[in-house]
């Protein structure tokens, strides 16, 4: 009896702390429960995913988490300024998503030191202006260390 009380506090308490947390799916736009791409980010934590509605988003947006940022497509999900990824949000996932008009120093996505592991997938960049001129293209800026991974699809 005391064996089989003892098999059965271990199975319990493998149960309980070996239980994680699953990520959350916030919803961003319209009639959603996060208006803008900053108070979802906000409320995000690490391994989050931040679902964007179709729509035009004008902010700057500077992480630290390792987020996942799914717009509904680039030609549907417009964000008018930059991603800046800092140390924090290596592994981070950006798809369906158009960036233009970002018009500073720096790039539509901007990868900060340390920042690895980031995956760009469906999504276009337009209208971006790095050092004085329009780039019409993908500009990123890439203060990283050497041997940083980018995966762009």
């Amino acid at each position: 009896m005391k064996t089989l009380s003892i098999l059965l506090f271990v199975s319990f308490a493998v149960l309980c702390l070996g239980h994680t947390a699953s990520a959350a799916i916030l919803r961003v736009g319209l009639n959603q429960t996060y208006t803008t791409l900053t108070a979802a980010y906000t409320a995000a934590v690490n391994d989050d995913t931040l679902l964007i509605s179709p729509g035009v988003y004008s902010e700057t947006i500077t992480s630290t988490k390792r987020l996942t940022w799914l717009g509904a497509g680039y030609d549907e999900t417009r964000l008018n300024g930059r991603l800046i990824l800092n140390a924090g949000s290596s592994g981070s996932k950006v798809e369906g998503l158009q960036i233009q008009t970002a018009m500073s120093n720096g790039g539509a996505v901007d990868l900060g030191p340390a920042v690895d592991l980031i995956s760009l997938k469906r999504c276009l960049f337009e209208n971006n202006y790095l050092g004085g001129s329009n780039q019409n293209m993908m500009c990123i800026n890439r203060t990283s260390m050497p041997g940083g991974s980018l995966e762009i699809v």
